[in-house]
């Protein structure tokens, strides 16, 4: 026989997978940003706007849209610098590995919380619950962890000013 305090236990685990790799990813790409943040050019290209009329026959409307933001990618790539791209790329590619992670972690999650639920014998939208619970304390760790960060380093600096 299955023991629930066990299946417990993996479910916690592999919620906390969750929980750690999006606090990391929020942390990484806070300083990230940070340490990377430039103005932008006064000359950076802003998008045209689509009608919305397009969006009457949809794949129309996408093709529109899309084609748009390819443009302004195709521009902005051609003003950057090979340090700025570089800086993109790397602060994208974090942001992609970390998710990764994540997603995967979200994954085992879920299935140790069905498992729970099963071994536990609960009605089956328990385990939905747990899991709808578990990803919004795992999202809510991550923003307010990185909103206290934020909120500390710039009280400190403007202390030292």
């Amino acid at each position: 026989m299955e023991n629930p305090y066990i299946a417990a236990l993996g479910a916690v685990g592999a919620w906390l997978l969750v929980a750690g790799p999006l606090y990391q990813a929020s942390m990484e790409l806070r300083e990230q940003g940070f340490a990377q943040r430039r103005q932008l050019p006064e000359n950076f290209p802003q998008p045209s706007p689509v009608s919305g009329w397009w969006w009457l026959l949809p794949p129309v409307a996408y093709m529109k849209i899309r084609a748009e933001w390819q443009r302004i990618r195709r521009e902005v790539l051609a003003m950057m610098t090979p340090g700025d791209l570089e800086r993109i790329i790397s602060f994208s590619n974090t942001a992609r590995g970390w998710l990764i992670v994540a997603g995967g972690a979200t994954l085992i999650g879920i299935k140790e919380t069905w498992e729970l639920v099963a071994i536990a014998e609960w009605p089956t939208f328990t385990a939905w619950v747990i899991t709808l619970a578990a990803l919004l304390l795992s999202f809510g760790n991550a923003a307010l962890t990185a909103n206290r960060t934020e909120r500390l380093l710039s009280g400190a600096a403007g202390e030292r000013e």
